[in-house]
């Protein structure tokens, strides 16, 4: 049996000079679904006119690696789904939070829950997480925050990511990698930006079908 409580106190860092994609889909599903604190440090050498160079490449964003906490870590990290909608209420994003996970349940997604955000991934053979929402970092002034994996998107919705990002609010980019494409982030301000996003995605996947 596993035990209750397990030490906390460690990340996994993997040194590496070549991996194959095989590992790399299950490092990157560990980290972004099961939230393991792992992560592929690749390392490059390279000469250049004599000076010697060596470069470094992370596989997942350091960033996006969940940091363990101090303390003791029982084997229930993750907030259920009542918790998170209760951040959002706490939060004062609940009606949009409730509007947008209700536009997007209805969607062929799975869904699971993190210490921090419900997640929307894909059904096919790529198993991959294509939005986030984050009501803990979320509140009245900026809105309920997501996260959305544009590439992912673009490929489910066969949509270019110019045409997604007409529908969804003001938004940044998180990082780029060759294994999650372009990753954005943003806040629905109110239940109108929020529609309107649910609304030209329903119209994207329709014409999609």
């Amino acid at each position: 049996m596993f035990p209750e409580i397990i030490n906390s106190q460690y990340k996994i860092l993997i040194v590496v000079s070549e991996i194959d994609h095989s590992t790399e889909r299950i490092i990157n599903y560990l980290s972004e679904i099961y939230q393991v604190p792992i992560n592929v440090a690749k390392f490059y050498y390279f000469n250049n006119n004599s000076r010697e160079l060596l470069a470094r490449k992370f596989l997942v964003d350091p960033n996006q690696v969940q940091e363990p906490p101090v303390s003791k870590l029982s084997r229930k990290t993750n907030l259920t789904y009542e918790e998170l909608e209760e951040r959002a209420e706490k939060n004062g994003v609940d009606n949009i939070y409730k509007l947008v996970f209700k536009g997007l349940i209805k969607y062929p997604f799975w869904t699971n829950t993190t210490k921090s955000c419900i997640t929307f991934t894909g059904t096919g053979k790529k198993k991959s997480a294509i939005f986030n929402l984050i009501p803990i970092e979320s509140n009245p002034e900026l809105g309920l925050k997501f996260k959305i994996y544009l590439t992912r998107l673009s490929e489910y919705l066969n949509k270019s990511e110019e045409v997604i990002t007409e529908f969804l609010p003001n938004i940044e980019p998180v990082l780029q990698e060759e294994w999650s494409g372009l990753v954005v982030q943003g806040y629905f301000t109110s239940e109108e930006s929020a529609n309107h996003f649910l609304t030209k995605l329903n119209e994207a996947r329709s014409n999609r079908i």
